[in-house]
């Protein structure tokens, strides 16, 4: 099956779940490239592929996924919760074990593991999305 770029439409609208191993939560969150999560979301949406006959049917799809950025600031732990196609799943499990190195979470100065929910949402923009 040929497969394309997707436009992935992450769903950030929706609440992201984080937690540290800090009870009282990371003094400094990790950085993704000098940003943010949604730094992260803009990368992933540029290594994330979309399959081309759900895309071009309009079907679709989304992604429950949560991980640990590392003391090492690595992207580890990954585990998918939910999703509605197997092979998005895959997709996105691919994805983020490409993502480059992130800069660790901190607490009093040390690096502590902080772990992220994330859903991800497929779609094609152009067709209209059907309603139940």
């Amino acid at each position: 099956m040929k497969i394309y770029r997707i436009l992935l439409s992450l769903l950030c609208l929706l609440p992201m779940k984080t937690y540290s191993d800090s009870s009282e939560g990371p003094d400094v969150l990790p950085k993704f490239m000098n940003g943010n999560i949604e730094s992260f979301m803009t990368w992933i949406v540029g290594h994330a592929k979309y399959p081309w006959e759900m895309y071009n049917r309009g079907i679709p799809g989304g992604v429950l996924a949560s991980f640990t950025i590392n003391t090492d600031g690595e992207l580890t732990d990954v585990k998918i919760l939910e999703y509605t196609e197997k092979i998005l799943a895959d997709e996105i499990v691919n994805s983020l074990a490409a993502s480059p190195k992130w800069e660790p979470a901190y607490k009093n100065g040390k690096p502590v593991n902080f772990h992220y929910t994330v859903p991800f949402l497929f779609y094609n923009p152009n067709i209209k999305m059907r309603s139940k």
